[in-house]
């Protein structure tokens, strides 16, 4: 059985509060992350305009 043991240094390394910097800049609004939970739990996020830009986005990183 694999197992990984993380020390309790490394856990709270990797945890993200309200106020830190996300990669490739700007901050977590937690406001808008709140609503998008939202979103998804009532089956409202997913469209298929959403799904375009968000490959437009994921093949505009590849180029």
């Amino acid at each position: 059985m694999d197992q990984l043991d993380l020390s309790s240094a490394a856990t709270s390394a990797n945890r993200l509060d309200s106020a830190s910097p996300i990669a490739g800049g700007g901050e977590i609004r937690i406001d808008r992350v709140a609503d998008i939970r939202r979103q998804i739990a009532d089956g409202s996020y997913d469209t298929p305009e959403k799904m375009d830009a968000a490959l437009d986005r994921f093949l505009d990183e590849l180029a």
